[in-house]
Parts: structure tokens; C-alpha cells; sequence
């Protein structure tokens, strides 16, 4: 394989077919960015994508109260925009350099251009692509088990309420609850209100839990760090 100026480029390209790592060097155009520059924004088209040889860039997402926020983090030898391209989306988030960054640019004709003629570029594509969806699932099933202990934490404030004689320092009197209804009414699993329970017994917001017959649940929980623990959930949600 022939060598480039650069060696990360070099490096970067090692383990593709002479023809790709070629390819990748006549049609790439090399950027530099500066810390605070963006490559992206999230919403805009994708038309390029990105190779970083140096350097890292922040991830961002936009929430509902229009502030950007930090959910991963990229450096050399990451692709960029490629999901994009794939699959003729808009960006799905900004991308905010860190450092002064260095990175190969392609034109999304080129990309695609490679990907229909170099097997070995696909392979890489497809191990990106793997890697980010891999990642997504695990933040989607972090945000489910936030959802999920929200959600029961909530109803057992309700509870608390309700039931005002029932607190940690009256310790004749669990509180007891029915995880059927509550499953029914959310559209929660039995599993996924059982687990929520348990995470809470780790984090000390509940104790002595036990499941009685059927699906009757009794424990003891102390309402204002059960409180607490929700608004800063919330506040990361």
C-alpha cells in the first residue's frame, strides 16, 4: 500500500485494499478546524462526511429548552455522517470540536462512490455503523430504566401521600402495593416496575422489600430522599 505525507493518514488507512486507501487520499480533502467550530448542526443536510486524523470533537443534542448537550465524545479515526449519507437522513446532532482537529472531507457523492467500489471501505463503514447503533440501543435502554423509575418512583410518592402515617420512622407499618394495577395502568411490565424497586433499594430510597403472594409488594422508603432522587433524575433526563 502506498504511503501518504501523513502518517495517521497512513495509519488510519492500514488494513483497506490499495484502491481504497488511494481513493481516500485523492478524494479527501484535508480540514482543519479550530476549538469551538463546528463540522455540523444538528438538522442540517448531510452532504459530507468526516474521517478525523487529529483531534476531538464533542457530540451534541439539542433538548427542549434549546440548550446543547454533551452525549459523546469523538477523536482520530472516527467516522462522521456516514449514517447520514447511508441513509439519506439530516444530521441527528452538532458536532463541536474540542481541539484543533485535522480530518479528512468527502462530498457525499464520493463516499457513496466508494462504497460501491471499494469492498473493503464497506466493511469499515459496517463496523462503524454497528459500533454507533450499539451505543444507541444502550443509551435507548438507559432512558427506558430512567422512564421506568420515574414513573414508580412517582406512584410511590402518590402512595405516601395518601397514606401519611407510613414513613421511615414508623417502623410497624410497611407500605404495601399492588404491581398489577400499577402495570396495567402504565403499560410497565411487572419486570420493569420489579426493577425499578430494586434500583431504588440500591441507591438506600427503600428498604426491606419483599414480594408476598401474587403480586403484593411491601417495603419502606424514606419520602424525601425518594424525593430528591427524582428531581435530580429528572434534571438529567
Amino acid at each position: 500500500m502506498p504511503t501518504t505525507s501523513n502518517p495517521l493518514l497512513d495509519s488510519l488507512l492500514s488494513g483497506l485494499d490499495e484502491k481504497a486507501s488511494q481513493f481516500l487520499s485523492e478524494y479527501g480533502r484535508k480540514r482543519r478546524f479550530q476549538p469551538g467550530e463546528f463540522l455540523a448542526r444538528e438538522g442540517d443536510p448531510c452532504e459530507q462526511v468526516y474521517i478525523i486524523l487529529d483531534g476531538t470533537a464533542s457530540i451534541l443534542k439539542e433538548d427542549a429548552r434549546h440548550n446543547n448537550n454533551v452525549i459523546a465524545q469523538v477523536s482520530k479515526g472516527a467516522i462522521i455522517g456516514e449514517m447520514g449519507v447511508f441513509m439519506d437522513l439530516r444530521r441527528s446532532a452538532s458536532i463541536r470540536v474540542n481541539d484543533p482537529l485535522l480530518a479528512l472531507e468527502f462530498r457525499k457523492e464520493d463516499f457513496v462512490n466508494a462504497l460501491l467500489n471499494f469492498p473493503a471501505l464497506t466493511v469499515r463503514l459496517m463496523r462503524s455503523l454497528s459500533t454507533k447503533l450499539r451505543a444507541l440501543n444502550a443509551r435507548l435502554v438507559d432512558t427506558l430504566q430512567l422512564n421506568h423509575a420515574l414513573y414508580m418512583g412517582t406512584r410511590l410518592l402518590e402512595m405516601l401521600h395518601a397514606n401519611p402515617g407510613v414513613t421511615d420512622d414508623q417502623p410497624g407499618r410497611p407500605l404495601t402495593l399492588q404491581l398489577e394495577p400499577i402495570s396495567q395502568e402504565s403499560g410497565l411490565s411487572r419486570l420493569d416496575l420489579t426493577n425499578a424497586l430494586i434500583e431504588f433499594t440500591r441507591n438506600d430510597l427503600i428498604w426491606q422489600l419483599q414480594f408476598k403472594e401474587a403480586d403484593r409488594v411491601e417495603l419502606r422508603c424514606d419520602p424525601e430522599k425518594l424525593r430528591d432522587f427524582l428531581h435530580r433524575i429528572t434534571r438529567h433526563a
